[in-house]
């Protein structure tokens, strides 16, 4: 890092040097410095770095700029590129920073086993040449040697990934690193980063709260908006404990004033070690107000006008002389002239003042970007590279400041090149602008082709930098050549915004050519220049709240269909897959749309003979056709999803893609338990798919997640809900380490499902269902299957209006499943409160929406429904549906439905004096779950089947045996805070007042008075009603 002068702040650098402690300790992740331009943030983190460098030695440090144009994750990468070159480490000794180096690198070499090289690709595009075993002296096999490339070489390239998975990678990089050192960061200018960055920076903040991990970020407050990105991503931090400390000198206050003239003289004596008159700095302290960058641009202008010198001891007639002799006004200064436009006319003037040759260098060097290589100015301007060097390093960084030296890059082929930086994006606006447009465009287009010289055959490494430069020079043939490979590598590395502007420059570029083009040539390369635009829009596109980017990528593709007569076949194929993908995820348009344009895409790849594809089709397909209504005659929606997954699982097997081939069989596998009930065939299948994963070497580890969670679900259906629960905290581990969010939202949805099951983990499943649904709302899908069971779970607590709540919200999910699997739960919550009408109409949506899917009602339906009728007192209604209730039940093989619903059909036959009946069924649930579950006493379920036995035994007479039953019951719905706590102290008081004797109606007594109280609090006006004419008859 450059060394910088720094004085005043002093308590700030103090408050963020506390807080970098805390962070380095593991208790806090992101720090927020904020002023405005020139208040000397960039100068104070320094600082904030320099001392926490001096009392840690083996501190990391890397720094990250954002630019006007910053591509995506410009900042990160650098930051990467930091951390591999050491290149802002203070000097360390040798064999420290060897030792560390060396386990930078074994930390890295890790995780890229586990990821592949992919992140590499993403981070820091010059390496793959090396992985790929182009070019002897490669980047990568600079920083991790010839051995890592061979250990390497085999990972597979992970397919149709999440943004989040790569900052899932970044952060686990960050985090292995931190596991070894501390590691402080530092990003400058957000208020200039791209969307992905300030994307990453959100998850590296919220995912390293506990890692000896810090990021320090500057930005300016007055060109954030309240509603962009960066304030919304600083809201969030916030929630994880991110502080911002703010720099306001600038403000015209009072009490600033007096910082100002401290400020000027600490910076004076720092700079200079000299005492200046108070009036020479009175003046600097009025006209600068304390801002760093005014203070140092007027003293560089004085220095280079001499109106202050060093050493020159013949200029006599001073009025205002220091007390040292190194530095001297040269005349009494009574005012200082006026900063004209701020900033600006201090560049200008200092530019003005360069020789001819110097500022020509600038001028180029302008052209080519904020940061720029010498090699390039040195041979556009065909000047000699170490002459360049020379001007470069000795007079316009050491004399002006103008520039500072970045350091040394290796190119793909090996060759070495020197960066260079402007000092100050300002400079670099200033001179730029001053250029006339037609020089502008020459240059543009000689330092195009120069850095296509350089890259050689890698160009598009920096395909983005050349399309702006051939953009800007008006050469459309390279523009839309490398706006295409731009989009392209932006959306591989989800840099949407990106990857839309640079699909835009490139339809913009094609027109231009459209006249003089084949009609074939300019069709395919408009499709695929859309086609990454629509990629983009799908991964979030420019990010504005208004827009709709599913629907816009959907509109952009639909209005080319006329194109696609003049391409060929396979584009015509990516065109509906990718229309296919996006209407799968546009909650405006119909699984049948999607299910029409995946047909299209198969039918032309199947034409093709590209089985892969065919094979990924059927997959989808597969996950689409239950929501699809079928016509009668035709197969079911059940058989064509089963024909499509076995199809598509032997497909790929054909052609060795083992992890399609997983994804198939698991999908079978759900399949199994649900709909057809072979528990022994899915459990074959669910077991194969994770064998079939574990076999494949590739980062993502999405099929051996979903493989996982399949074994979970075929545990569930066999009550083994511990063996379930120890498969998905697999899962949900493997899930956090790939960055696979969207699975983890997933998996954090089973586990609540799961562990509701168990008396004592109602509230950790009330957790994971929260946490799944925050997570559904961070990356855009959908929520309703956590809300069903979130619902379910406050319901049972009797939080009727939350459950009502989360439960009304799910409904809204177009998805029939969760349309009817909420309209079942909604009618159970309104029959629990004893709002019978309300429960029937529910219950009689949930039948509409199943028989719309052509899906029969199971056996919880069933008894549901008959249960409620029951309740109503209608016993004609009652008989249809225990007749087919009973009918299900002698289908259901599953374990854990066939216990369930069970003990519902007995306070069925219990509610209708079948007392017999009822008790034989109650007791086979019971024993059901006792014999097959897992710890079976600490289950809810079996709670609940004790309450109906202790009531069923109630109406028989066999008061004390109840009692065993019911206060078993008591004891776990009080841990449980269950709704029918109520119901078991009710019941509690009918057997002791059976009983009969002073003793027990004394006890039957306090009993019925708690369960009064109850159904008071509870507003069960029924059950308030039966109470009191019990505690009437005591």
């Amino acid at each position: 890092m450059e060394q910088t002068i720094f004085v005043g702040r002093e308590q700030e650098v103090q408050d963020v040097l506390a807080f970098a402690r805390k962070g380095l300790a593991g208790q806090a992740s992101v720090a927020f410095v904020t002023g405005e331009a020139g208040m000397g943030k960039t100068a104070l983190v320094e600082e904030v770095f320099r001392r926490l460098k001096a009392e840690m030695p083996d501190l990391v440090m890397a720094v990250g700029r954002c630019n006007v144009d910053s591509a995506s994750y410009l900042p990160f990468r650098t930051i990467l590129e930091d951390v591999l070159e050491s290149r802002t480490d203070v000097q360390i000794s040798g064999e420290l920073a060897s030792g560390r180096k060396a386990k930078v690198k074994d930390s890295l070499i890790s995780i890229l086993k586990d990821v592949g090289t992919d992140v590499m690709s993403i981070f820091l595009p010059a390496t793959i040449a090396g992985i790929a075993g182009k070019g002897s002296k490669s980047l990568f096999d600079k920083w991790f040697g010839s051995d890592a490339k061979k250990d390497l070489a085999g990972i597979a390239a992970p397919k149709d990934l999440e943004q989040v998975q790569v900052f899932g990678w970044y952060t686990r990089v960050m985090e292995n690193i931190a596991a070894k050192f501390p590691v402080l960061l530092f990003v400058d200018d957000l208020h200039w980063a791209d969307a992905s960055s300030l994307n990453l920076l959100l998850y590296l903040g919220r995912e390293t709260v506990e890692d000896r991990l810090m990021l320090i970020g500057t930005y300016r407050p007055h060109e954030v908006a309240p509603d962009s990105l960066l304030a919304q991503n600083k809201t969030r931090l916030g929630r994880y404990g991110a502080q911002e400390f703010p720099l306001d000198l600038s403000e015209t206050k009072s009490s600033d004033a007096e910082k100002a003239r401290q400020f000027v003289h600490d910076y004076l004596m720092a700079k200079y070690q000299t005492n200046f008159s108070d009036r020479f700095e009175a003046l600097l302290a009025d006209r600068t107000e304390g801002n760093a960058l005014f203070l140092t641009e007027i003293l560089k202008n004085m220095e280079e006008k001499g109106e202050i010198i060093s050493n020159l001891s013949d200029t006599s007639d001073m009025s205002d002389t220091s007390d040292s002799k190194n530095w001297q006004l040269t005349r009494e200064m009574t005012h200082i002239d006026e900063l004209p436009e701020a900033v600006e006319n201090a560049i200008k003037e200092r530019i003005g003042r360069l020789e001819k040759h110097l500022r020509e260098i600038l001028d180029y060097a302008s052209v080519e970007g904020d940061e720029f290589i010498a090699q390039v100015i040195a041979k556009v301007r065909q000047l000699e590279e170490w002459q360049l060097i020379d001007d470069l390093t000795e007079k316009l960084q050491n004399i002006h400041q103008l520039i500072y030296e970045r350091g040394g890059t290796s190119l793909p082929n090996g060759d070495r090149v020197h960066g260079f930086v402007f000092k100050h994006n300002l400079i670099r606006e200033y001179v730029y602008a001053q250029l006339p447009q037609t020089k502008k465009e020459l240059l543009h287009a000689k330092i195009g082709e120069c850095l296509e010289q350089l890259y050689e055959p890698e160009t598009n490494a920096i395909a983005a930098e050349l399309a702006i430069h051939f953009t800007q020079a008006h050469v459309p043939d390279k523009a839309v050549q490398y706006c295409l490979h731009a989009a392209q590598d932006a959306n591989a590395r989800y840099g949407a915004a990106e990857a839309v502007n640079f699909a835009k420059m490139g339809l913009e570029a094609l027109e231009v050519r459209a006249k003089t083009l084949p009609q074939s040539e300019y069709a395919e390369t408009k499709i695929r220049m859309l086609l990454e635009l629509a990629k983009a829009e799908r991964f979030g596109g420019e990010r504005h709240k208004e827009k709709n980017h599913i629907l816009t990528g959907i509109v952009s593709l639909e209005a080319h269909f006329h194109l696609l007569q003049h391409t060929s076949e396979m584009l015509q194929a990516d065109f509906y897959l990718e229309l296919a993908r996006l209407c799968d995820k546009a909650s405006t348009r119909t699984k049948e749309e999607t299910k029409n344009y995946f047909e299209k895409a198969f039918a032309l790849y199947e034409q093709l003979d590209d089985r892969r594809k065919v094979a990924e089709i059927l997959y989808h397909l597969g996950n689409i056709y239950p929501y699809i209504p079928t016509p009668q005659g035709e197969k079911s929606p059940l058989e064509k999803t089963i024909n499509a997954l076995e199809r598509g699982a032997s497909i790929a097997e054909s052609v060795q893609e083992k992890t399609l081939q997983s994804l198939c069989y698991g999908r079978l596998a759900f399949k199994y338990i649900y709909n057809i009930q072979n528990l022994a065939l899915a459990e074959k299948y669910a077991i194969h798919a994770l064998e079939l994963a574990r076999s494949v070497v590739t980062y993502d580890k999405y099929a051996d997640i979903m493989a996982r969670d399949n074994l979970a679900e075929v545990s569930l259906a066999q009550t083994k809900y511990k063996t379930g629960i120890h498969y998905l905290n697999e899962a949900l581990e493997l899930a956090r380490k790939v960055g696979q969010i969207s699975l983890e939202k997933t998996i954090l949805y089973d586990l609540g499902y799961l562990y509701r099951v168990y008396i004592m983990f109602q509230q950790k499943a009330i957790t994971m269902l929260h946490k799944s649904i925050l997570l559904s709302e961070q990356i855009g899908e959908k929520k309703s299957t956590a809300l069903n069971i979130l619902g379910e779970l406050l319901a049972r607590q009797s939080q009727w209006e939350n459950a009502k709540k989360y439960l009304l919200e799910a409904v809204i999910d177009p998805s029939e499943n969760s349309q009817s699997l909420s309209r079942r739960r909604i009618g159970y919550l309104y029959l629990v409160q004893e709002n019978y009408f309300q429960a029937e109409e529910e219950f009689q949506f949930r039948f509409q929406i199943l028989e719309k899917y052509r899906r029969a009602p199971d056996l919880m339906d069933y008894a549901l429904m008959a249960l409620n009728y029951i309740l109503m007192g209608n016993t004609t209604e009652y008989q249809a549906y225990i007749e087919q209730a009973t009918i299900r039940f002698q289908k259901e093989t599953r374990p854990h439905w066939k216990f369930e619903y069970l003990y519902y059909i007995a306070e069925v036959h219990r509610l209708i004096g079948e007392y017999e009946l009822a008790k034989t069924e109650c007791q086979e649930a019971l024993n059901g779950f006792l014999a097959h579950a897992e710890d079976p006493e600490d289950l809810v379920v079996v709670a609940e089947a004790r309450l109906n036995m202790g009531k069923i035994l109630v109406d028989m007479g066999d008061f004390q045996e109840a009692i065993t039953y019911l206060e078993q019951a008591q004891t776990a719905f009080a841990i449980c805070q269950h709704y029918a706590l109520g119901e078991t102290l009710l019941y509690l008081g009918k057997a002791h007042l059976g009983l009969g004797g002073v003793v027990f109606r004394r006890q039957a007594k306090d009993y019925v008075t708690k369960a009064l109280a109850e159904f008071q609090r509870l507003e069960l006006r029924h059950k308030e009603q039966e109470t009191q004419e019990v505690l009437h008859a005591l």
